[in-house]
């Protein structure tokens, strides 16, 4: 499998749920970053934008402020997606050493 198939099988395994809990959590999300006063959402309210692109993109894990930004159980997905993104990027450097390694014997 290409790494494009391999990341378009997961984007479309992972995502659509994903979505639908931004969906349902974005009412609860707003209102609590725009009425009272919570302190663990105080990134999230001095950065909603940026909180905003990167809980869409799944990055927020990537970032400690936002890892736990608007639905915070989210976060394993994002690093999820971490792993998705890097692993057939290290199948593919460890199969060119590994064909080397050959080479060399």
């Amino acid at each position: 499998m290409s790494p494009r198939r391999f990341w378009q099988a997961r984007f479309a395994r992972i995502y659509p749920a994903y979505a639908l809990s931004l969906l349902l959590s974005a009412p609860i999300f707003f209102f609590a970053v725009h009425h009272p006063d919570i302190p663990f959402l105080a990134w999230s309210k001095q950065h909603l934008a940026a909180a905003c692109v990167l809980t869409f993109a799944l990055l927020q894990s990537w970032f400690p402020q936002a890892a736990l930004t608007w639905n915070a159980v989210c976060w394993s997905l994002s690093v999820e997606s971490f792993f998705y993104v890097v692993f057939p990027i290290l199948l593919l450097l460890l199969w060119s050493k590994q064909f080397t390694v050959r080479k060399l014997f």
